[in-house]
């Protein structure tokens, strides 16, 4: 497949996997407050032991995850209308809208970056919480 191709493809895909991986980030994080939150009914008071703590680490690892994940899909959004305005004319873009896209490249390179160590810490922590 050609870029002709993969291009319209990948714009109508990526809508949806965002929207998937939104929602799917936002249930975890309610069901895992939820569930953090009946444990207290239990002989275990959730944030006063060091599983509790990891929890709590993991917890706002993911919220900031899902902060910066929401902060990398407007960049995306800013990116690809940028790109859109720029092909309707003759040439090349002009040169102030080459650097625009360069600036929203190199802020989506470490806004995933950020995403992508967030979330393994996110996971981390919660995954080693039974161990600490």
């Amino acid at each position: 497949m050609g870029p002709s191709v993969k291009g319209p493809v990948m714009a109508r895909l990526s809508k949806r996997i965002a929207i998937s991986i939104f929602v799917a980030a936002i249930t975890t994080i309610v069901f895992g407050i939820v569930l953090a939150f009946r444990l207290q009914s239990t002989d275990r008071v959730v944030f006063d032991s060091a599983w509790g703590v990891a929890i709590l680490l993991g917890l706002i690892a993911s919220i900031l995850a899902l902060t910066s994940g929401a902060i990398t899909g407007e960049t995306v959004k800013s990116m690809a209308k940028l790109s859109k305005g720029a092909q309707g004319g003759d040439g090349p873009p002009p040169p102030e809208v080459m650097a625009k896209m360069q600036a929203l490249g190199q802020r989506l390179k470490l806004l995933s970056r950020t995403t992508a160590v967030l979330t393994v810490i996110a996971v981390g922590t919660m995954a080693s919480a039974r161990f600490v």
